[in-house]
């Protein structure tokens, strides 16, 4: 009787295991996208969510990790600047001429009101009691009213994440990307130039909250990926090892102390980009996903980027993509341990 039952085990093994490869590492589609994207998946441990706009208005729809489909945690005329952490999410709310900063338990969809803006966020970030959020002007508007009439800028304020008074932080007439915030400090991306133009420059930056003065942390030549992740800044720059390395990247680490720079990836496109996640850090290039670890050597590829990818974010134990062509997006996740594999490919 044992032998026969250890076949049967053996049978249902392999079989878990070709269903697993075959169906486990695909894309996993987990919604359609209603109109257009707003702000792309972003996430935590447990949770990822975005916001979509239509004719009707906008919608923030938030999955718990490895849900099947999204719901919608909250509707309004307008929504914007998403962050989230833990169980809950952070947002504004435009009505009129009206916006307010939102925090949402993701779990009930209770809403709380933290403060009124005066301009709706593009982005936000959150740390253990702080909010930053970044507001883009396209021209001198009143309330910034050091700009010069008609120059794009980008406003960067912060708050306390329990609610209260926004205060200034900076002011950047540059491309900018916040990347989060650390140590007491926000830091942020300001890339000067045109991509792909030997001019252009990839400038770093940091403020201590609430107020402080910004100061340059790194400078890099061209446009290049950076992320703020386990307390150091990661970045991608031109490779060290390859005879033409502008043809090649490398992936650089620094600890937020301003301590040794060292080399954790090489070899990779070089308009890759840095994904750090709970679970560890990634680099994407436009063929497939990388799980870098402490050394080199740990670098591994973990999948193919599906067809008609366009954007990537680490949350919940699974990469989410956005897939398809403007007008007719999806958002798709892929599982990056066994047993989530395992779990997509028992889902219909």
């Amino acid at each position: 009787m044992k032998r026969p039952l250890a076949y049967v085990i053996g049978i249902v093994a392999i079989g878990l295991a070709a269903l697993t490869a075959a169906r486990g590492t695909a894309p996993h589609e987990v919604a359609v996208v209603r109109g257009h994207l707003v702000s792309p998946p972003t996430g935590s441990s447990r949770w990822v969510g975005w916001i979509e706009r239509d004719e009707k208005g906008c919608r923030l729809a938030a999955a718990r990790r490895y849900a099947r489909a999204p719901r919608t945690v909250l509707s309004a005329e307008f929504l914007s600047g998403l962050a989230i952490s833990g169980d809950l999410a952070y947002v504004t709310r435009g009505k009129g001429s009206e916006t307010e900063l939102l925090r949402v338990d993701l779990n009930s969809g209770k809403t709380a009101h933290i403060t009124s803006l005066p301009a709706p966020a593009a982005e936000m970030v959150v740390g253990e009691d702080r909010l930053c959020w970044r507001e883009h002007r396209p021209a001198g508007l009143p309330g910034v009213p050091f700009v010069t009439a008609g120059a794009p800028v980008n406003v960067i304020r912060t708050c306390p994440a329990k609610g209260g008074k926004a205060a200034m932080v900076a002011q950047v007439s540059a491309d900018t990307t916040l990347l989060g915030i650390a140590d007491g400090s926000v830091y942020w991306v300001e890339r000067h130039g045109i991509e792909g133009s030997p001019g252009a420059v990839t400038v770093i930056r940091r403020a201590s909250l609430p107020g402080g003065k910004a100061e340059t942390v790194l400078v890099e030549q061209r446009w290049r990926s950076v992320a703020l992740a386990d307390g150091a800044l990661v970045w991608t720059t031109s490779s060290v090892e390859a005879a033409e390395p502008d043809q090649f990247s490398s992936v650089k680490r620094r600890p937020l102390d301003q301590g040794e720079v060292t080399t954790i990836g090489d070899w990779v496109a070089p308009r890759a980009a840095v994904l750090p996640s709970s679970r560890g850090l990634y680099v994407q290039d436009s063929y497939r996903l990388w799980r870098l670890g402490g050394r080199r050597c740990d670098q591994r590829a973990l999948h193919e980027v599906p067809p008609a990818f366009s954007a990537g974010v680490i949350a919940a134990g699974e990469e989410y993509v956005v897939l398809g062509p403007s007008g007719h997006r999806r958002i798709a996740a892929i599982p990056l341990t066994t047993w989530g594999k395992l779990r997509r490919s028992l889902q219909p």
